[in-house]
């Protein structure tokens, strides 16, 4: 699947009596939405529809873990396709073939394997449908969370398109991108997101608050409650910070990527501070 289009690719390859190989290939669009594994099962049923009515017994080659443990489950998610799989399965194996199902790991190239990739692949790039899959109660609901979060979305971003934050959030968000690892605690996650967006005060939208408010927690220095000053020149941080980075986005990895946001996190005053936001 790409870009949301879906498809899947079947080869069946054959022996006749001599040995004689003969490879066949198909490619079907399916309807978009649907989840790999459901791709998947679309392509074993197609696959049973080519052979319920061969010779012999069959073998699928199938990297898909989840399809194949859908085939096996008593209560399966995509339960219409799994219907219609058991049923051909049920009718071959009438005749006194048999069908095997066999995994394969996928993307280790594997040649046949990265074939039937690069033919599921062509399928998704049709503009038509050749099969239109029924989507699950889960997807649905998906689809439907899915399209509320972006009318929601666009109604923020249209109501405050004009409101300073968004100015400075999207100015953030350009100026780099930055991960904080895996191995901090909440407090310290919290602090590091403040850092890192450095939301403005009320004040410093035009908003009325007190004097006393706007004062720098560490040194005192009037209208000072901000993060560029704490980042960039508070003096009872001067310790912590690069003498030559006058950004604040940068001075904040710099420190972070040096230790020195932890370091300067231990010190009671700052503590305060950022409990207090």
């Amino acid at each position: 699947m790409q870009i949301g289009n879906a498809g899947c690719g079947i080869l069946v390859r054959q022996y006749d009596v001599h040995g004689v190989v003969t490879d066949t290939h198909h490619a079907y669009r399916l309807s978009d939405a649907i989840s790999s594994t459901q791709a998947e099962l679309s392509a074993i049923l197609l696959g049973l529809g080519k052979v319920k009515d061969g010779g012999g017994d069959t073998y699928f080659y199938v990297d898909s873990r989840g399809a194949l443990e859908s085939l096996r489950s008593p209560h399966p998610v995509f339960e219409e396709i799994m219907n219609e799989c058991m049923g051909i399965l049920q009718g071959i194996e009438r005749t006194g073939r048999s069908v095997t199902f066999i995994w394969v790991p996928s993307h280790v190239e594997i040649t046949l394997n990265e074939r039937v990739d690069d033919i599921a692949k062509q399928a998704t790039c049709r503009d038509s449908v050749d099969i239109q899959g029924t989507l699950s109660m889960r997807q649905v609901k998906t689809q439907i969370r899915d399209i509320q979060n972006d009318t929601d979305k666009a109604r923020i971003e249209n109501k405050y398109a004009n409101h300073p934050l968004m100015a400075h959030y999207t100015s953030v968000a350009l100026q780099t991108h930055f991960s904080y690892g895996t191995h901090r605690n909440k407090w310290k996650d919290t602090g590091f997101t403040r850092l890192r967006l450095g939301s403005p005060y009320y004040w410093e939208l035009g908003m009325n608050e007190p004097e006393d408010d706007r004062k720098c927690r560490l040194c005192q220095q009037l209208r000072s409650h901000t993060l560029q000053h704490y980042i960039l020149q508070c003096p009872s941080l001067a310790t912590f910070r690069h003498a030559d980075i006058d950004n604040v986005t940068h001075q904040v990895i710099w420190m972070t990527n040096n230790g020195q946001v932890d370091a300067a996190l231990r010190k009671t005053s700052l503590q305060r501070l950022m409990g207090s936001g």
